[in-house]
């Protein structure tokens, strides 16, 4: 096949990925967008990754206890594949991300424990009850460990508190979110599970593993659709789902917050923003949640499209959120804030950089584009618009594999011949180069 060829092939499949993505991003109904969820298994990733799952859970089923928990081990270093079926379809993906690439890349491993320890668990109390011979129990534990795996991993692919993911209450809010499309796909899946593991082996038993891995990557897929379009809903706070105690404090938090909205609006009414922003920061004392009451906030200014008060509230939302760890969130604030002004800037240099070095870390290359042209607009001869410009290039070599997009990238850093880190720039871009020739 020749370079042209090649390179008409790679355009035609980049135009039904990006069209692909487009139609994903305008439905937003699941009933709509059912064809897609069933086909987005049969892409050859997906595919691979589920016949893979299968043979691994086949193997478990008929190897001895060594071979049993070595394959289920398998089973969970491959399951990180389906976090990233989550997060890349929550990012607004309709096209499966690379397998090798998923699981070797998946950032940290706090993920990979807790999936394990929830596959370990239920393994060893399936096999304690299969030992005492208690069939009944082997197969409501079975039941229950795969019906809810794929919205465990769809809460630990898009939440940032991964104690959430045990929740009983987050995970019945998570399904609650896909409008019956988890029962519609769960309910066959645990009945062919429970098929192939009383046939007891051969091919019914491979055939029925090979159906409930589909029917979980088709699960994933459809969750991490569902976030995409329902991201603030599937992220609310706990104690939004509580009753009791926990629902009057939430109450009363709220009643604080609409006081302070009225004596926000009253100044701003009498034309004096100065007094409405020093308003802003009589926090409340006794807030129940102090971290929801300044994400109510900055929705609510927001929502009054009072710019200037938004990002004096961004900015200390984002503080607070990078504190508790809520990295993610804190880069959609900023992001949010830079949509409404490229000067608005939440931290010192330092803090910005690291700031942008986590959105590519996320993988959210628009966020961290925008983060660098409020520095270059802000800060247009500091040297630090080189290394992040550098940092792109080889982000974009390295994870995203466009050697064409880094070099465009670094061609304008040649000119940077003083910078401390031209030589890596110009070997960089020599090294992409002879990949391109």
């Amino acid at each position: 096949m020749n370079g042209k060829t090649r390179k008409a092939k790679h355009g035609a499949a980049s135009d039904d990925r990006y069209g692909s993505d487009e139609y994903m991003q305008s439905v937003t109904s699941v009933r709509k967008y059912w064809r897609e969820i069933a086909r987005y298994p049969l892409y050859p990733q997906a595919l691979a990754t589920a016949v893979l799952l299968a043979l691994l859970s086949l193997a478990a089923m008929h190897g001895n206890r060594v071979g049993f928990f070595g394959a289920l081990l398998g089973v969970g270093f491959l399951s990180q594949y389906l976090i990233g079926v989550v997060q890349e379809t929550a990012l607004g993906h309709a096209h499966p991300p690379s397998m090798i690439e998923e699981i070797v890349t998946q950032p940290g491993y706090l993920r990979l424990t807790l999936l394990l320890l929830y596959i370990g668990a239920f393994a060893g109390l399936g096999l304690l009850t299969a030992t005492l011979g208690m069939r009944l129990p082997v197969y409501l534990l079975l039941g229950v460990a795969v019906g809810l795996l794929p919205v465990y991993i769809a809460i630990l692919a898009v939440t940032d508190d991964f104690r959430e993911a045990g929740n009983p209450l987050r995970l019945r809010h998570y399904i609650s979110k896909t409008e019956g499309g988890y029962f519609v796909l769960g309910v066959p899946m645990i009945a062919l599970l429970w098929l192939g593991y009383g046939s007891g082996g051969g091919l019914v038993t491979l055939f029925c593993f090979l159906a409930v891995a589909y029917l979980q990557m088709a699960l994933c897929h459809l969750l991490g659709f569902v976030a995409c379009h329902r991201y603030s809903q599937l992220n609310e706070e706990t104690a939004l789902l509580r009753q009791g105690e926990d629902t009057r404090r939430r109450n009363a938090q709220q009643e604080a917050l609409q006081m302070l909205l009225a004596e926000i609006d009253k100044q701003l009414h009498a034309g004096d923003p100065r007094s409405a922003c020093d308003i802003m920061f009589r926090e409340p004392g006794g807030l129940n949640n102090p971290l929801q009451f300044h994400e109510d906030l900055y929705h609510a200014l927001r929502a009054r499209d009072q710019d200037v008060l938004t990002l004096v509230q961004g900015k200390r939302l984002i503080h607070m959120l990078v504190q508790v760890g809520h990295t993610g969130r804190a880069l959609t604030v900023y992001e949010q804030c830079l949509n409404i002004s490229m000067f608005f800037k939440p931290w010192e240099m330092h803090g910005v950089l690291k700031l942008a070095e986590a959105a590519l870390q996320e993988r959210r290359l628009q966020c961290f584009d925008k983060i660098v042209t409020s520095i270059v607009v802000q800060h247009p001869d500091r040297s630090e618009t080189v290394d992040l410009q550098f940092r792109r290039a080889r982000y974009l070599a390295e994870t995203e594999k466009d050697e064409s997009a880094a070099l465009l990238t670094l061609r304008p850093l040649l000119s940077a011949q003083s910078h401390p880190l031209y030589p890596r720039i110009t070997a960089l871009y020599r090294a992409l180069q002879g990949k391109a020739a």
